[in-house]
């Protein structure tokens, strides 16, 4: 990726990413207190001097806001195109 820094702007962009590559997707939010199905966050991969990756953390199983300890979290980092599920389930 050319500019994988350019995810979009702001804690939104991770969003907006979802909704892009998603045909009918789960709602999502940047937002811990909504009624969506996932949370996104955006992060710094390792070695990143900036923010350019999200977790997807699934709210519908052994959610916590952490994505470290939350039942389903789908990672995706811009740098190296690289998706991953974790679970903790």
């Amino acid at each position: 990726m050319a500019q994988p820094n350019n995810i979009g702007r702001g804690k939104k962009g991770c969003n907006d990413l979802w909704n892009t590559l998603l045909i009918d997707p789960p709602s999502v939010s940047h937002k811990k207190k909504t009624d969506s199905d996932f949370l996104s966050i955006r992060y710094s991969s390792e070695d990143s001097s900036f923010q350019d990756a999200c977790y997807y953390i699934n709210k519908h199983y052994q959610y916590t806001a952490d994505p470290l300890t939350s039942g389903i979290v789908i990672s995706y980092n811009s740098t190296t195109g690289k998706v991953s599920v974790i679970t903790h389930l």
